[in-house]
């Protein structure tokens, strides 16, 4: 877990990716998958769907197979009125390999992958 200072004390909590909005691995060394957040782009008043097709234990493309798969099914964000997404797992799933996430959908969005290193 990340420390941050605060005035009275520390305060421990996830790290998180820097915001992608194309496939990528986003951490490539062994961590705990604790969630994703979804920022979908917008169109008027709706924002648009986004379809995660996977998110995987794997520190490279080649990986993206069935077997490494974190979440079994494809994650469909519908297009509707809400500006931002979870997924979280507590306690954070255990990642061998790294991360990756495979996406596609319509127009802009963003997506921040919420994990901790592991303990050397």
């Amino acid at each position: 877990m990340a420390k941050i200072q605060t005035r009275n004390g520390s305060l421990t909590g996830h790290k998180v990716t820097v915001p992608r909005s194309s496939s990528s691995v986003v951490v490539n060394n062994p961590c705990l998958f604790a969630g994703i957040m979804v920022r979908p782009g917008k169109s008027g008043a709706s924002y648009l769907p986004v379809t995660i097709l996977g998110i995987y234990n794997s520190a490279d493309a080649a990986g993206n197979v069935d077997a490494n798969r974190l979440v079994p099914r494809n994650l469909e964000i519908t297009s509707g009125t809400q500006p931002l997404y979870t997924l979280s797992f507590d306690p954070p799933l255990v990642c061998s390999d790294g991360i990756s996430v495979q996406i596609s959908g319509g127009g802009t969005f963003y997506y921040q992958v919420i994990y901790d290193d592991t303990e050397a």
